[in-house]
């Protein structure tokens, strides 16, 4: 190769390394979230929650009906107590939170707020958020491969056993 050519491969590679270096820069928070998201689904078994698609709702695999979708959002007259109730209501919030973000929700199912006595559910995004937030979770909005919300429990990165 001609030193000319040579040096202009050589500039066009650390043009395309600057620019790179420059949009990594400017979109650091963005690429920091993606693998978070990314390295959270690797490192941990997570499931996922679809938003309702057609008057259904389906959780991983399984499609629930809309009788089963409405008994998810509330006790149904039965009442539970302790752990039970904590996943009853953690399982409904969650089928309310990918409805009003119109995304699948990616959760550990390991992860749930100690507590939420007391709480009534969050209908809109602005109370899922700070339902999330108030309860040690914090929601990542993922783009790639596809869309979707993961929901993170902060201090908790590390992989589980």
């Amino acid at each position: 190769m001609k030193r000319r050519a040579w040096r202009i491969t050589i500039g066009a590679a650390t043009l395309g390394v600057a620019l790179a270096a420059v949009l990594a820069v400017a979109h650091r928070d963005s690429l920091r979230d993606h693998v978070e998201a990314w390295r959270f689904q690797l490192t941990r078994t997570t499931e996922t929650i679809e938003p309702p698609v057609a008057g259904r709702t389906v959780i991983g695999s399984t499609p629930l009906s809309p009788s089963a979708r409405a008994d998810a959002y509330r006790a149904g007259g039965t009442v539970l107590h302790g752990e039970a109730a904590l996943a009853r209501f953690w399982e409904g919030f969650l089928f309310v939170a990918a409805n009003e973000l119109r995304r699948p929700v990616i959760y550990d199912p390991r992860d749930r707020p100690p507590s939420i006595w007391g709480s009534t559910f969050p209908r809109t995004v602005c109370n899922i958020r700070g339902f999330l937030e108030r309860s040690g979770f914090r929601l990542v909005e993922q783009r790639f491969p596809r869309k979707a919300c993961v929901l993170i429990r902060e201090g908790h990165n590390a992989p589980a056993p």
